[in-house]
């Protein structure tokens, strides 16, 4: 089975990292900030020197780290992933961060012969626990593909949307068209109330499907 590194930050990156461990990954983890000690205690997971000695040891990354900033400098970095970095080696990052960020550190990485897989995750706390987050991707298909096993065991859907930012893009259009619903079910809902309408008979025609359909 896949050899995989884990860094990440905080206690969603604790319930990942556990949920690898559980599918039965051989995991080693950086701990930047030792938010991960605890899991690496209970699971008895090896927990590397630094990213270099992390990106060596293993063929896929992942990173769980919010911050754009940090996530280059431990990329990029001496000491860095791409000190260790080997011809075998895949790089996961999770960090919801623009578009041309993601792309330049990914240019960095290609040009050190490593590959770079953008995966947004999406969901609650308790999605991560129990490995069913919907998670948007994107990167060259062919490494979507070495790694789609890997995201199918912490999510229930798996979607390739393009190249390197097109998961990040994905997931701020689906906000956008989320809100506008939002916004126009509000206002219907107002207009509703306003004729007089019982809301609870207005939720229940719509999930009917009474109101589907063309005029007769």
């Amino acid at each position: 089975m896949t050899s995989i590194g884990f860094i990440g930050l905080g206690a969603m990156s604790a319930s990942l990292a556990m949920n690898l461990f559980r599918n039965g990954y051989d995991l080693t983890l950086f701990d930047p900030a030792s938010d991960l000690s605890e899991v690496a205690r209970r699971g008895d997971i090896p927990v590397a020197e630094s990213a270099a000695h992390l990106a060596s040891q293993v063929e896929t990354l992942i990173m769980m780290i919010p911050d754009p900033l940090q996530l280059q400098s431990l990329i990029l970095d001496e000491e860095g992933v791409l000190d260790g970095a080997h011809e075998n080696l895949e790089i996961i990052t999770t960090s919801a961060v623009s578009p041309d960020v993601i792309r330049s550190i990914s240019e960095s990485c290609e040009n050190s012969g490593v590959d770079v897989l953008e995966a947004i995750l999406c969901g609650t706390d308790e999605d991560i626990s129990r490995g069913t987050l919907n998670i948007l991707t994107g990167g060259k298909r062919e490494i979507f593909e070495n790694q789609k096993e890997i995201l199918q065991s912490i999510g229930k859907s798996v979607v390739l949307c393009g190249g390197i930012g097109a998961g990040f893009t994905m997931k701020k259009v689906a906000e956008i068209i989320e809100g506008q619903s939002c916004a126009s079910i509000s206002e219907t809902f107002t207009e509703a109330m306003n004729e007089g309408l019982d809301l609870s008979l207005v939720c229940r025609a719509f999930a009917d499907g009474l109101v589907v359909g063309q005029d007769i």
